[in-house]
């Protein structure tokens, strides 16, 4: 495995159930620890774990945690089964962000089978086109465009049209890990002193390179 390249790193990655078949099927933190960037991959993934439930989740997590340098949030599956709410999506990522305190954030976007769920469908293109929106506001916020890739793969869908199959779920190892290593990537670029302890990424801010 090659050694990473800054002492006491941690990627902290937040997710619910669909993140839990990436880590159980996939071998996503396994992958992830392989590239050599983060000495830890901490997967903190949760079986209905929502959004807002996700923040208080990341605020606790950055108390006890102080290595941590970059956070995957791959959440949003959950909310948007119930939450119609015009104004949810962007209420739901400021919340998300205002915990992250600075740090360097890949969210990943939302997918449904819309074949099954064109309703839920329209609810993710809308909190997917939020997310991109948000840029704006907060420079340290990155998006992972899962959308793109799962929308080739419905019959990669469980019979719900929210869970994967086991092979849809190698898929979306097979998406995150570079989509990961090449978010880190962007974040250097942007940031060429990597600091090494969350104490001092507390307030920073980033300009996203695309």
């Amino acid at each position: 495995m090659p050694k990473a390249k800054y002492s006491s790193q941690t990627l902290f990655f937040l997710g619910d159930s669909l993140s839990i078949g990436t880590e159980v099927i996939g071998k996503m933190s396994a992958k992830l620890l392989e590239l050599g960037i983060w000495n830890r991959i901490l997967a903190d993934c949760k079986i209905g774990r929502t959004i807002t439930g996700g923040a208080n989740d990341l605020q606790k997590r950055l108390v006890k945690t102080r290595s941590i340098t970059a956070i995957v949030v791959a959440l949003g599956t959950n909310d948007l089964q119930s939450r119609t709410e015009f104004a949810y999506p962007r209420f739901a990522i400021d919340l998300m962000m205002a915990e992250a305190q600075g740090l360097p954030v890949l969210w990943v976007n939302i997918a449904y089978d819309k074949k099954l769920h064109p309703d839920y469908d329209r609810r993710a293109q809308k909190f997917n086109k939020a997310l991109l929106l948000a840029r704006s506001t907060y420079p340290n916020l990155y998006v992972a465009k899962w959308y793109d890739t799962a929308s080739k793969r419905f019959s990669k869908y469980e019979r719900d049209g929210l869970h994967l199959l086991p092979g849809g779920y190698r898929d979306r190892t097979t998406f995150l890990v570079p989509t990961i290593s090449q978010f880190w990537k962007k974040y250097l670029r942007a940031t060429p002193t990597i600091p090494t302890t969350l104490s001092t990424l507390h307030g920073s801010s980033v300009a996203l390179s695309y």
